[in-house]
């Protein structure tokens, strides 16, 4: 046993030391001088409370017993106790040895684990305290788009949006002092440049010491649940407009002050950024008469002037038009500004018709990039036809006559 460098130990019938292997050191602390003292005496360095009861259990049968264990420093061992028979068959004692298991076992777990993480859904991956990619799933390459070759090569921080970057880096030295970081939301970036929004669980690996040497990641993609609820909470907040605006019009008689008030329930109560209305004069030119929101007075006037050719088409159209994404509107260079300037993303132009032509126009600006969704302009254009009709025969009246 000791020229294979496997631990063993031999008991006598009372349970004491007889003999021992060298290689017993990693489980017992041993020396020459042990010998004669019960096994009972000694603390192993196994995860093994049971150890006396099972020995006694196989003296009692005569049954050998195998059994893996872990060591406390996370080694694995599998354990054999056999009765020791004499060369005259008789027992007389008990014979203990202690396999290192711990590469097969980490081998079996590995291939059990790789399996589970092969054929998930969602994106696992591997890597080490400062991003560098070890492991790769095929649930990883369908969700962002890299292979697991050209994955290996990378930091997991080239998906990371830099809006990002540090609260994720700060994830990871929370991890590497062994922290307990809770699942989260948060984005990456595809290899087509798409964001994704997921769900992340970060776990920490350990070594055999039990010492963190890395981060196992699972991502969920919920991009889709997320703008399925954004998509509701958009047609909500038109909704909302509506019903106040509907409101308003019960409880006032007086029509003075109705576009100021329309402007301030799209900033106040349904969560736009800004809002204007601006009358039609001759040459399709416009002039802004109420606002509401981040922008107010001559700003608004130059908006205005901006949005012309805009303005220009929902008046000749009679329907409304609207512009998503503006910072990604290569073609329109002032929009982007002003986007970048007053955050906003998206806005909409509704047209304030009467039968006899088009009063004015409805300005509407939000944050995200992605609003105004069919069901959100229908009800804003509900509200927009509403407006016209309720104060558009008083502001015709007050045209100045030719």
């Amino acid at each position: 046993l000791a020229s294979i460098d496997i631990g063993a130990i031999f008991l006598d019938l009372d349970l004491q030391l007889r003999r021992f292997t060298p290689a017993i050191q990693r489980i017992y602390s041993l020396v020459p001088t042990d010998i004669g003292r019960p096994i009972s005496h000694f603390v192993s360095k196994l995860n093994y409370d049971h150890l006396i009861d099972d020995i006694q259990q196989v003296l009692n049968s005569l049954v050998t017993l195998a059994i893996e264990v872990q060591a406390k420093d996370g080694a694995w061992y599998l354990i054999h106790i056999k009765p020791y028979r004499t060369l005259e068959n008789v027992i007389n004692g008990a014979v203990i040895t202690f396999v290192d298991i711990t590469e097969q076992k980490h081998g079996h777990e590995l291939r059990r684990l790789g399996t589970v993480t092969r054929d998930s859904n969602d994106a696992v991956t591997v890597q080490d305290f400062d991003g560098k990619i070890w492991s790769w799933n095929r649930g990883a390459s369908q969700m962002y788009g890299w292979t697991e070759a050209e994955a290996l090569a990378m930091n997991s921080l080239d998906m990371v949006p830099e809006t990002k970057r540090a609260e994720i880096l700060a994830l990871y030295e929370r991890l590497a002092r062994e922290e307990t970081v809770n699942s989260f939301e948060t984005q990456r970036v595809r290899r087509d440049g798409q964001i994704l929004d997921v769900w992340m669980t970060l776990t920490v690996l350990v070594d055999d010491a039990n010492q963190p040497v890395g981060i196992a990641t699972t991502e969920r993609d919920i991009t889709a649940r997320k703008q399925a609820s954004q998509i509701v909470s958009f047609e909500n907040r038109a909704l909302k407009a509506a019903n106040q605006w509907y409101k308003i019009l019960l409880e006032r008689t007086e029509h003075a002050f109705l576009f100021h008030e329309a402007c301030q329930i799209l900033v106040e109560d349904a969560g736009y950024c800004l809002a204007w209305i601006g009358r039609v004069e001759k040459a399709e030119t416009i002039t802004p008469v109420a606002c509401f929101g981040v922008e107010e007075g001559e700003p608004v006037a130059a908006l205005a002037k901006q949005c012309r050719s805009l303005v220009g088409r929902a008046l000749r159209s009679g329907l409304p038009v609207a512009v998503c994404n503006i910072p990604s509107v290569s073609a329109q260079k002032h929009w982007r500004v002003e986007a970048r300037k007053h955050h906003f993303g998206s806005f909409l132009a509704l047209p304030l018709i009467l039968e006899n032509g088009p009063l004015g126009i409805l300005m509407i600006y939000a944050t995200e990039p992605e609003a105004f969704v069919s069901q959100e302009v229908e009800s804003l254009s509900r509200l927009s036809n509403s407006i016209a009709q309720s104060v558009g025969l008083d502001w015709k009246a007050t045209e100045p006559q030719e």
